[in-house]
């Protein structure tokens, strides 16, 4: 089941991974917007925790950086299988949900089952389906831990249910913005990953990175946000060190990078208005360089928005301009990276926003 949920200005493409207690261990995707055409659940069970990445030097202005453009996919667990929805049981007579009537909430975090600790949504749909009778589900819910007693619904399959859906984790599409060769360490993205109902950063407990290939995109419109199209591979090829305001940053383990193709990075006094370009990929093959204008540039300080409009007649041809998923795109101006793509203005998708790359070299101490 794929639903549509709006997330506003925002230029990524995350969704949430859910199972269907309801459905045994189907899986359901809350999306940002649109039908899927990739599965947005990859196998990752095995990810070790975030990797400790050597500290950087700072910069004396000559600081380099492999610049991205390329895609990547990325799962964040943040602290275990989670009550999201409630889902009805037909039981032919009468509907029933009988987590609902056995006062599990939505929010809950689900710890145990019939006291076997549990850490994936997978594991709360086993310990259901072989439950003997009543199934005991230790619950964490505002810091308390409580137990409750949910007797499940054996339906014609012969498979016990319990009518909720549970969120196991945050996964999505987003583009690289630099990699530094030193270490392997990489931000992405130019925002965080947030709850798309109450725009906080999703705390982060692990978080899991794959490649992506993208097969094209879907346009962007007046009012209809565009999006990438593409598949997750299977392999894991890094981690998640931290979600943050500014992106993500995460460590590379498995991946190979022209560490010959160096940058320098730019300071806010370097930004101006006029033309740069932007490195991305939206479709099949290597990442691509497209013009774009900087429309506007910070004023103040504690500004971080650079404004800015897609120039390119390819880039508009293919996608209508910027669409989720280029966020964390490279904006590069005057041989320097100076910021990165984060977010499309809904009602003219050839315009949107970035952010400056100083602002971002503040998460891996730059």
């Amino acid at each position: 089941m794929i639903k549509r949920i709006r997330t506003g200005l925002r230029a990524s493409l995350f969704t949430a991974v859910l199972f269907s207690v309801l459905l045994a261990s189907a899986v359901s995707a809350f999306a940002a917007k649109g039908d899927r055409q990739y599965n947005c659940f990859f196998e990752s069970t095995d990810a070790e925790g975030n990797a400790d990445v050597p500290e950087n030097e700072g910069t004396d202005g000559t600081f380099q950086v492999i610049p991205g453009g390329m895609p990547f996919g990325v799962k964040l667990f943040s602290g275990g299988p989670v009550a999201d929805d409630y889902a009805e049981i037909d039981e032919g007579k009468e509907k029933k949900c009988p987590a609902r009537d056995a006062g599990i909430e939505k929010g809950d975090v689900i710890t145990d089952v019939n006291g076997k600790a549990v850490a994936s949504a997978e594991d709360v749909v086993r310990a259901i389906g072989t439950s003997p009778g009543d199934a005991e589900i230790g619950i964490l819910r505002n810091g308390k831990t409580i137990t409750v007693t949910v007797t499940p619904s054996v339906c014609k399959d012969g498979v016990k249910r319990i009518g909720l859906l549970i969120k196991d984790c945050t996964a999505g599409i987003g583009t690289v913005t630099f990699i530094i060769p030193k270490t392997g360490e990489f931000m992405g993205l130019g925002h965080g990953i947030c709850e798309p109902d109450t725009g906080k950063l999703i705390p982060l407990i692990r978080g899991v990175v794959t490649e992506v290939d993208v097969s094209g995109a879907e346009k962007g419109e007046s009012g209809d946000p565009g999006e990438l199209k593409g598949s997750f591979k299977d392999k894991k090829v890094g981690v998640i060190k931290k979600n943050t305001d500014s992106g993500v940053v995460g460590y590379f383990s498995g991946l190979k990078h022209d560490r010959q193709n160096l940058i320098y990075v730019g300071e806010k006094n370097d930004l101006e208005i006029g033309d740069a370009y932007i490195l991305s990929t939206v479709g099949p093959g290597e990442v691509k360089k497209y013009s774009v204008t900087i429309e506007r540039i910070p004023e103040t300080k504690n500004e971080k928005n650079i404004e800015l409009r897609i120039t390119d007649p390819e880039l508009i041809k293919d996608t209508g301009g910027i669409v989720q998923g280029m966020s964390g795109s490279p904006i590069i101006q005057n041989g320097k990276l100076v910021g990165a793509v984060t977010h499309v203005m809904i009602n003219d998708p050839v315009r949107g926003y970035g952010i400056a790359i100083e602002e971002m070299l503040k998460e891996v101490g730059v």
